[in-house]
């Protein structure tokens, strides 16, 4: 039996193709950071920190075990569409 490893024709890294669930987790962490920081939380008027150390969100009534967890809520579908939903009342 021969070394598999270094074996002529082999292609280092070649290691398969991402599942789409690992594609999913990555593309969530990456949009979290970003979020992180750009995104001033001070600002936001739906934001709130409640007496248990969470967050919460005031707007959908949501609570979150950490600000990354808050952020990734806010580029979901119920937070935009109860905020798209809210700004429809007041035209």
């Amino acid at each position: 039996m021969g070394d598999r490893q270094n074996r002529e024709g082999s292609k280092i890294g070649g290691g398969g193709v991402m599942s789409s669930a690992q594609d999913a987790v990555n593309r969530r962490d990456r949009l979290r950071k970003l979020a992180l920081e750009t995104i001033d939380l001070q600002k936001d008027p739906y934001f709130m920190r409640n007496h248990l150390g969470t967050y919460e969100c005031k707007l959908c009534m949501t609570v979150h075990p950490n600000e990354g967890n808050y952020l990734a809520h806010t580029q979901g579908k119920k937070h935009q569409y109860v905020n798209h939903a809210r700004a429809m009342l007041f035209v």
